[in-house]
């Protein structure tokens, strides 16, 4: 058999060892002048039957390699096998299997966006047919999010989605403008504070001199106060990147956008964390 399932370009860092299944591909919204990841690129769904059977896909995968490891195990040897000689994705089903985390991940950058329907049957393929998963999670955008009800959020807890990753960026309703997130400030908590009802473990990421020097200030104390709102399980803090031929790179390179300097983030970091106290929520990476 042929090991053939398709896979996104980006997850979470925190997400680097899941097994994971493309639901969509790209972004449905893919204007944000600051990401490079999916410009250039159409966004799709994928349909119900090309995602079971990559689920299909995987679950063969798994109990080929369960297979050969209890041979190997007859002759003493306890690990995994590596199959060197086999298929990339093969060799990512037997290092998932091998390093016992359990957990999925679904690509690409909004599978929320799929009907309600559809996504809580493929959830519920992937608990039916990949046996010990721990969690599921995905990306999803605020907006996304707010369309959905709340009885539909918690039908996809329900089907065995645990945590949602969502890209806030800033709390400052000048900072998401201007770096086009498609998003205010108010729907990012209502987005937020709708996950938390519906029981999913919701983690944010921020960006730190996303405002650049204009907005800084701006940006420190209005993504606190959003924040302090919204109280997310988890915070993750990524220091803005500028990729070579983006809008905010165009930006830059013609004088309307400063970018800050280390000592102006470390400020600016200082601001933030006086008015975001939960410390404790806070991951770096």
């Amino acid at each position: 058999m042929q090991l053939i399932f398709e896979q996104g370009p980006k997850k979470p860092p925190s997400e680097a060892h899941s097994l994971s299944f493309r639901f969509t591909r790209n972004c449905p919204w893919n204007k944000c002048i600051y990401c490079p990841v999916y410009k250039g690129k159409k966004f799709s769904r994928r349909s119900l039957k090309e995602i079971k059977q990559d689920i299909d896909n995987v679950a063969w995968a798994l109990d080929d390699i369960r297979a050969k490891h209890e041979s190997i195990a007859g002759q003493g040897r306890s690990r995994y096998p590596k199959w060197n000689q086999c298929l990339d994705q093969y060799r990512l089903v037997s290092s998932w299997l091998y390093q016992e985390r359990r957990t999925v991940f679904i690509e690409d950058a909004d599978s929320m966006i799929m009907k309600t329907k559809d996504l809580i049957e493929a959830l519920k393929y992937i608990k039916s047919k990949v046996p010990g998963v721990k969690r599921i999670a995905m990306y999803a955008r605020s907006n996304t999010l707010r369309r959905k009800s709340l009885g539909e959020l918690q039908e996809i807890r329900g089907a065995g989605l645990g945590r949602l990753h969502v890209g806030l960026e800033s709390g400052s309703n000048q900072v998401l403008e201007l770096v086009r997130k498609g998003c205010t400030a108010e729907q990012h908590v209502q987005a937020g504070k709708k996950v938390l009802q519906s029981g999913i473990t919701l983690s944010v990421y921020v960006m730190p001199g996303l405002g650049g020097r204009r907005l800084s200030r701006e940006h420190a104390m209005e993504t606190a106060r959003v924040l302090n709102e919204m109280n997310p399980h988890i915070v993750r803090l990524r220091n803005l990147q500028v990729f070579s031929g983006t809008e905010l790179d165009k930006m830059i390179k013609q004088g309307y956008f400063q970018p800050l300097s280390k000592d102006e983030v470390k400020q600016e970091y200082k601001l933030f964390l006086s008015l975001y106290p939960f410390i404790f929520n806070i991951c770096r990476t």
